[in-house]
C-alpha cells in the first residue's frame, strides 16, 4: 500500500509541474492535417500548433517565412503561458504579418514565455502597434537573438510586467520606440543592437511610470545609434529607478534623456556596422565595441549563436566577434530566402594569412527546397574569388558584396552560399544577411 502511494504521489507531482514537451514546426513540408508535431512529422503553421501546446513545451519553427499569404497563418499569435517559441536562427525563421489590419502586433506573450532565434515583422504602424508585446501583468518572460522590424513600436512592455529579460537582439528596421517599457520592474536589457538609419528610427529605449509605478531596471552592453529623437528617453520618476553602463551611445539627436545618469563605462563612438544602410548591423573588426562590454551583464551567445566572449571579454551590442583558434579550411553553409536577382548579399573577411591564399563564395540553389541541415545542393550560379595579401593586419577587413545573378527561375527558390578558405587563416568572420 505505501508503495502505491509513494507512486500516486509521484504522478501527482509530475502533473502538477507540467510535462515539458518538444514539438516542430515547418511552413515547407509541415501538415496540419497528417502532422504529429513531431520532427519527422511537424505541423505546418505557429496558428495551429499553438492550440496542441501545454505549459513548459518548446515548438521548435523550422526555416522558412510564416505569413498568411503562405502557410497562412493567423496574426497576432498569443503566447499561451510557460511556451517556449524558438527557430534555428533568426536569419532563417521569419514571423511576417505582412501588415494585415488586424495584426497590430506580431506576437502577444505571457507569463514564463521565451521568444529566441526569430526574425519578427510586419505589424501595423499604428502607434500603439508593435512586433512583440506584453499588455500587463505578465511576468519571467524573454526574448532572445531575434531580429525585431516593423514601422510601429519593436517590443512593447506595458503596465505591470515584471523580471523581463531582452537580450541578444537586432532592431534594424523599427519607426517607433525600438523598445517601450512602461510601468514594469525589473525589466533587464542587455547587448541588443539598435540604429535607427533605415527608417529614420525615433528612440532606441523609452523607459517611464504611469505616474504613480515607476519602471526599474538595467541597461548593459547595448549599443544605440542614428536615432532621430533619443537614443534613451525616461521620464523623472523612472530615470532614479533605472542603471545603464558599458553601453555604446552615438550619433542620436539626443544620446540620453536629462532624466537619466550616463552610465561610468558608456562610449560614444561610431560603431563600425558591416552595412548599416541595408541592416547588417554586424560589427567589423576594426570595430571599437570589440571586448568593450560586461560579461556580468550579457547573454551566453550572440545573434548568429557565437558562444561569448570569443576574445577578453565581451563585445558590446549583439554581435561578438569569431575567434578560431586553429588554422583550418572553413566550409559554412547559409540559407536566403526568396532573394531578388540584383540584391547584394554582404560579406567580412578579416585574417592574419600564413601564406597567400584564396576566399571563394559560392552561391547554390536548392530545388526543391528542404529544411536545414542542408542536404545534396546543386546549380553553381557563380563564384567569387577574392586574395587577401600577406601580412593582412589581425584587425583588418576585406569587405565586398557578391550580388545575386539574374538566372531565369531564381525568384521563390532557397539559395544558400558557400565559403571556403585555405589553411591560412587564424581568425575569421563570415557575415551574411538576406
Amino acid at each position: 500500500m505505501k508503495a502505491i502511494l509513494v507512486g500516486i504521489c509521484v504522478i501527482f507531482l509530475l502533473a502538477a509541474s507540467g510535462w515539458a514537451a518538444d514539438y516542430y514546426v515547418d511552413a515547407l513540408s509541415g501538415s496540419n492535417k497528417g502532422g504529429n508535431g513531431s520532427l519527422k512529422s511537424p505541423w505546418k503553421t505557429i496558428t495551429f500548433s499553438l492550440t496542441r501546446l501545454t505549459v513548459n513545451d518548446t515548438l521548435h519553427v523550422m526555416p522558412g517565412t510564416y505569413n498568411t499569404s503562405g502557410n497562412r497563418e493567423v496574426y497576432p499569435l498569443t503566447l499561451p503561458a510557460g511556451i517556449t517559441l524558438i527557430g534555428s536562427s533568426a536569419r532563417d525563421c521569419i514571423l511576417d504579418a505582412e501588415g494585415n489590419t488586424s495584426a497590430a502586433r506580431v506576437l502577444n506573450v505571457s507569463t514564463g514565455c521565451t521568444v529566441a532565434n526569430l526574425t519578427v515583422k510586419g505589424s501595423n504602424n499604428g502607434w500603439w502597434d508593435a512586433a512583440i508585446a506584453s499588455w500587463g501583468t505578465n511576468t519571467d518572460w524573454k526574448v532572445l537573438n531575434c531580429t525585431i522590424e516593423g514601422k510601429a513600436r519593436g517590443i512593447h512592455v506595458w503596465n505591470n510586467n515584471k523580471n523581463v529579460l531582452i537580450a541578444g537582439n537586432y532592431f534594424s528596421n523599427c519607426y517607433n520606440d525600438n523598445i517601450s517599457v512602461y510601468s514594469s520592474t525589473n525589466v533587464d536589457i542587455f547587448s541588443n543592437t539598435f540604429d535607427g538609419t533605415l527608417l529614420k528610427g525615433l528612440k532606441g529605449i523609452i523607459i517611464t511610470s504611469n505616474g504613480t509605478v515607476p519602471s526599474t531596471g538595467r541597461i548593459y552592453n547595448n549599443t544605440i545609434t542614428n536615432f532621430t529623437q533619443l537614443g534613451i528617453d525616461a521620464d523623472a520618476a523612472t530615470g532614479k529607478g533605472v542603471t545603464l553602463d558599458y553601453n555604446n551611445i552615438w550619433n542620436n539627436v539626443l544620446n540620453y534623456s536629462p532624466n537619466l545618469t550616463k552610465g561610468q563605462n558608456d562610449i560614444s563612438v561610431d560603431p563600425v556596422f558591416v552595412n548599416a544602410t541595408t541592416g547588417n548591423l554586424h560589427i567589423a573588426p576594426t570595430s571599437p565595441l570589440v571586448d568593450k562590454g560586461i560579461g556580468t551583464y550579457t547573454y551566453i551567445t550572440d545573434w548568429d549563436g557565437t558562444p561569448r566572449p570569443q576574445g577578453t571579454t565581451v563585445d558590446i551590442g549583439a554581435d561578438e566577434l569569431v575567434y578560431e583558434s586553429n588554422a583550418a579550411a572553413i566550409v559554412d553553409f547559409h540559407i536566403f530566402n526568396q532573394p531578388a536577382p540584383g540584391a547584394t548579399l554582404d560579406f567580412v573577411v578579416l585574417g592574419v594569412p600564413k601564406d597567400a591564399g584564396a576566399f571563394a563564395i559560392s552561391l547554390l540553389q536548392q530545388n526543391p527546397p528542404v529544411p536545414l541541415p542542408v542536404g545534396l545542393l546543386h546549380l553553381n550560379l557563380g563564384t567569387f574569388l577574392f586574395f587577401l595579401p600577406v601580412g593582412l593586419d589581425a584587425r583588418g577587413v576585406s569587405r565586398f558584396g557578391f550580388p545575386i545573378p539574374n538566372v531565369p527561375g531564381l525568384v521563390g527558390l532557397s539559395l544558400y552560399t558557400q565559403a571556403y578558405s585555405g589553411k591560412w587563416m587564424t581568425r575569421y568572420e563570415t557575415i551574411y544577411i538576406r
